[in-house]
């Protein structure tokens, strides 16, 4: 039977992107293929974790945390069920068997993955059940960046899911080149907008100034967005 590690399943609004502000069910995944230094999520495989206060032991059975779920949360109340991690996409055949039995009592309720992007043949597998796609650009180191043109080769094939893409940076933002290469392969790919993330909500004002110049000479409609639920101080 399949089991999962959950890290927490919660309801809050979305913080980020370009959903920011809707009411979400939250199912957090353990376990991740990257280790950014700025991650918010202990991916540490917990022997267990709460649900509404309860507790239950990892791993967790793909029925019985469907039946947690269902008995503790309305589904109406939701826009949408966000997975996320961790790397979700590294549970995508756990994630389609949830998809499907949660369809099977609520045909309404959309899906929502937050991915790091960097498993573009899993975007391809979870494309039919995903209504809705966060997509980090991860350019922290050169591995990361050389992997981003995989990433838009598979962006072209998804057919279901509306996408977003979503690139966080720190205070001092990234190299100029690696801006540069990223711009290339965002109008390559005829990709026209882009949300941009301070993460911890810290930004240098000459780098916004920069960014913005430098990407006003192109096609692409960039967006900075903080992290809201950070300032309101909730999950």
């Amino acid at each position: 039977m399949e089991k999962a590690y959950v890290n927490e399943v919660f309801a809050s609004i979305q913080g980020e992107g370009l959903y920011i502000g809707l009411y979400q069910l939250f199912i957090r995944f353990e376990g991740c293929n990257l280790s950014c230094s700025y991650c918010d999520t202990d991916n540490s495989n917990k022997k267990d974790f709460e649900i509404n206060g309860k507790k239950y032991l990892n791993p967790i059975t793909i029925d019985n945390l469907l039946e947690i779920i269902t008995s503790e949360f309305n589904l109406d109340l939701y826009h949408s069920i966000s997975f996320t991690g961790g790397e979700p996409s590294l549970q995508s055949d756990l994630i389609i068997t949830m998809v499907k039995e949660i369809r099977k009592q609520n045909k309404d309720i959309k899906f929502f993955l937050e991915t790091n992007g960097s498993l573009p043949d899993k975007l391809l597998i979870l494309d039919e059940y995903m209504d809705i796609m966060s997509i980090d650009l991860k350019m922290h180191n050169k591995e990361s960046i050389l992997a981003l043109s995989n990433l838009f080769n598979v962006l072209s094939e998804l057919n279901h899911s509306s996408f977003y893409l979503k690139l966080p940076f720190d205070a001092y933002g990234h190299e100029e080149k690696s801006i540069d290469y990223l711009i290339e392969q965002l109008t390559t790919n005829g990709i026209k907008e882009l949300i941009v993330q301070p993460l911890d909500n810290m930004v240098d004002e000459k780098i916004i100034d920069k960014l913005f110049t430098k990407f006003s000479k192109t096609d692409i409609v960039i967006r900075m967005i903080a992290q809201t639920h950070k300032l309101l101080s909730i999950r």
